[in-house]
């Protein structure tokens, strides 16, 4: 009885280690937006924001201190990442980047916000 007891919390923190490192991901679309002007940027941000957040969570609703700064590293990674992919459809919708087609055009207008597997 005691072995099992001392064997559970290795379980557990195994458990959540394994479901902390699945990769998990965001959709973020922007093909509605007017991304020529301010206004339709601030919404593509607020976007990216929102998708970040979902994906790693607020840091600042987190209880412990290593899970909030995990949270704020995974947001920094996340939006480093959609960094380029951001600014990219910002100068294509301002025709400063050629237009590629793509065959699902619906693909052509989002990206992906996605946590990195711990």
């Amino acid at each position: 009885m005691t072995k099992c007891i001392v064997f559970l919390p290795f379980l557990a923190a195994a458990l959540s280690a394994s479901a902390q490192a699945q990769e998990v991901s965001v959709n973020v679309g922007y093909g509605d937006l007017d991304l020529t002007g301010e206004t339709g940027v601030e919404r593509l941000d607020r976007r990216i924001h929102d998708a970040v957040e979902q994906v790693c969570g607020d840091p600042f609703d987190q209880r412990e201190l290593r899970a909030a700064r995990a949270s704020r590293k995974c947001g920094r990674e996340s939006l480093a990442d959609v960094a380029s992919p951001r600014q990219i459809a910002i100068e294509r919708a301002r025709g400063r980047v050629p237009s590629v087609e793509i065959a699902d055009s619906r693909k052509a207008m989002e990206f992906a916000v996605t946590r990195r597997g711990r």
